[in-house]
């Protein structure tokens, strides 16, 4: 039974050695491409960790490299879905600061681990569940990254990762998670430890096989790096010849009907309009209507292309004159927004300045004159 353990760690590891590579020399320009490398190197020093009980100097960075397996999960879920490598994000100060805190949390239970009679230990206990309940927290975050904006994200590669390999991944971890926290002080029975490593042994070999063989390029695909940046709205009056050409009748037609509803019919200011909705009202399948808007006009997700139409229209008002009275909660309820916050949150990102700020600058030369 032993060796089977052995066996399947080794294929494990195998597995992810062979992604790391794939990662390193495809991937490394990308902070998803560094992060999931992180997050392989740390799946890693989980597999063998357990192994090297003679080698405790080898043993004690690999047990803290496994225990920081859910935090980097978590910062890969948010650099794929919130499209970090495309806008320019970084980890930043206040994720660092938490992931820090984590660890000075962590590593006292780490060392706590290796006393005698550590178990009896009322410190090392509070230690312990308080190290696995921010774990946990740390898998709670990375799986609201990957529901929010489910709906909304236009990237069919992007969507296949959440549902397969990242909610898989993610389910993954958390039921381990909570295995161990259930066993708590407690080892694991040896007949518990071979079935997770055949399923874990499976499951990187299958994601192996995913990303080196069947999808080279997957990772790249549901980043949608090769798109451009979101175009203005006023560029999908005049589509270039060369977009128009490698469109079939069929879609010239619906990209037709879906410029007329949206800007002869104003269809973006409903403020209940999904793209589920969008496709019922023109009659188009909605995972061809997704492609449409993503491959032929450039938007990753559904909300930049509602905002682009709202905050083009928003901007036009708050720049005039004779609407310099009308309020802006107004203005953003009419465009198609239900509140002001959404709103204002757009306005920023797309104007980097508030609607407030913009329109007081946009009419100020008026106000001078008179």
């Amino acid at each position: 039974m032993e060796e089977l353990f052995i066996f399947t760690r080794g294929v494990a590891v195998g597995s992810v050695l062979l992604m790391n590579l794939k990662l390193w020399f495809d991937y490394r320009h990308l902070l998803a491409g560094r992060l999931l490398n992180g997050l392989l190197v740390c799946v890693s020093a989980y597999l063998v960790a357990p192994m090297l009980d003679n080698w405790p100097w080898i043993q004690n960075p690999a047990i803290v490299l496994a225990t920081s397996v859910t935090a980097i999960f978590w910062l890969f879920s948010l650099a794929v879905f919130n499209d970090w490598d495309q806008k320019g994000i970084t980890v930043g100060p206040l994720r660092t600061a938490l992931l820090v805190l984590f660890l000075i949390i962590a590593l006292p239970e780490l060392w706590f681990d290796h006393i005698t009679q550590a178990q009896d230990n009322m410190v090392y206990q509070w230690l312990f569940y308080l190290s696995y309940s921010i774990r946990i927290l740390f898998l709670i975050l990375a799986l609201s990254a990957i529901v929010a904006h489910w709906r909304q994200d236009l990237v069919e590669a992007r969507r296949q990762l959440r549902s397969i390999f990242i909610g898989l991944g993610g389910a993954y971890i958390l039921v381990v998670t909570f295995v161990e926290l259930v066993l708590g002080l407690k080892s694991a029975p040896l007949l518990l430890e071979v079935g997770h490593s055949l399923l874990l042994a499976s499951l990187l070999v299958v994601t192996a096989t995913w990303l080196i063989i069947t999808s080279p390029q997957g990772l790249l695909a549901s980043l949608d790096i090769p798109l451009k940046a979101a175009p203005k709205i006023e560029t999908i009056d005049s589509e270039s010849d060369k977009a128009q050409d490698t469109l079939s009748l069929t879609e010239k037609n619906w990209l037709q009907a879906l410029r007329d509803h949206m800007e002869s019919e104003y269809g973006y200011r409903n403020n209940e309009l999904s793209i589920g909705k969008l496709g019922e009202r023109l009659a188009i399948p909605e995972h061809q209507l997704r492609r449409l808007i993503n491959k032929h006009l450039g938007y990753r997700n559904f909300n930049d292309f509602l905002n682009q139409y709202r905050i083009g229209e928003a901007a036009k008002r708050l720049n005039d004159p004779e609407q310099e009275r009308l309020p802006i909660l107004t203005i953003a309820l009419e465009v198609g927004y239900s509140s002001l916050t959404p709103f204002n949150r757009a306005f920023k990102g797309q104007y980097q300045q508030t609607p407030s700020e913009y329109r007081r600058k946009a009419l100020k030369p008026s106000n001078s004159a008179s």
